[in-house]
């Protein structure tokens, strides 16, 4: 089911909009996806990691490679050594299929990486930390290298491993993006507002509301979803 729902998706809002899609699979469910998608749009090329966000390319109208974090990958004495094997991995196949994008030794992960494609982005704080920058420098550096116009910096909602930003917000359209509504901490949902205002003035913030008993995992489920439909 879920691969129909994925495949699905594919063709119908992304091959069909004249985008250039390729699935990197292994031999195993190669010609699974060949007869849901074309040969053109499937190759073998099995990666170290399911979480393709995390350890390729950020900003698609300014393409950009961070180098994948430690915590990507545990964390640990060789969280980084792994990390940067995983995303070797990906630099080689990248190589072979002519993707051009700019490479950055700044420490980040894809899914803290969360734009609208109009120049406004939010990232957590953990980027300042791992690059040892402030809030003003990682700006000057982030818009130089990507094009963006605003930046928000924000607190994670679990501090402690990945900290990624797309588990907290996501755009939903041009300055609009949906947080969750936090009930169980509303201290923490007063500052989150107050970061994005700060770093995106103008923002409009839709929030999703979420009972208590939701797990995060859940939560982030729902901010997903918002993703996805917009």
């Amino acid at each position: 089911m879920i691969f129909l729902i994925f495949t699905s998706i594919i063709q119908k809002k992304i091959i069909k909009n004249g985008d250039n899609v390729v699935v990197l699979t292994d031999k195993g469910l190669y010609p699974d996806y060949v007869k849901a998608l074309g040969k053109k749009h499937v190759a073998i090329a099995p990666m170290h990691d399911i979480w393709m966000r995390d350890f390729t390319s950020a900003n698609p109208a300014q393409p950009i490679m961070f180098r994948y974090t430690a915590a990507g990958q545990g964390g640990a004495k060789k969280g980084q050594a792994i990390s940067d094997e995983v995303q070797d991995e990906f630099k080689y196949y990248s190589q072979k299929a002519g993707l051009q994008f700019t490479q950055s030794k700044l420490l980040n992960d894809g899914g803290n990486w969360v734009e609208d494609g109009y120049g406004n982005v939010v990232l957590s704080t953990k980027f300042l930390a791992d690059n040892k920058l402030t809030e003003s420098e990682a700006r000057k550096k982030l818009m130089a290298l990507t094009g963006a116009k605003q930046i928000a910096f924000i607190e994670a909602d679990e501090q402690g491993g990945l900290e990624h930003a797309d588990g907290v917000v996501s755009f939903v359209d041009q300055n609009t993006l949906v947080i969750n509504s936090y009930p169980e901490d509303p201290d923490y949902a007063k500052q989150l507002k107050a970061d994005l205002k700060r770093g995106i003035p103008n923002v409009k913030i839709r929030e999703i509301i979420t009972l208590k008993f939701f797990s995060i995992i859940n939560k982030r489920c729902l901010i997903g979803l918002a993703a996805l439909t917009k």
